[in-house]
């Protein structure tokens, strides 16, 4: 299957202090997915999306799955400052 990229790649660490993943957002199968290290991760729009500050006052998106849970971390945390916006563009809800 062909994806587009429909944002540019930003790094960032799941929250249990895995090394960093370069995530991206890309079409995968007709939907936005989140992508890690070229691999499509997430379907964006099957996924719970929240928001989350941390003790510095930072924003983060924080994007949690079944699959995540069971396979690959607790969940994921993206830069709001970063992607807020590639997120809204992609049509995904993430206010």
């Amino acid at each position: 299957m062909k994806s587009g990229r429909l944002g540019t790649p930003d790094t960032v660490a799941h929250i249990r202090q895995f090394p960093p993943v370069e995530y991206e957002l890309a079409s995968y199968q007709g939907s936005p997915w989140l992508w890690a290290d070229g691999k499509p991760l997430i379907d964006l729009l099957d996924a719970t999306i929240d928001w989350m500050i941390d003790d510095d006052g930072s924003r983060w998106i924080v994007i949690d799955t079944e699959y995540l849970r069971q396979q690959v971390a607790h969940y994921a945390l993206l830069s709001a400052d970063t992607w807020r916006q590639r997120l809204l563009d992609a049509g995904v809800e993430v206010d």
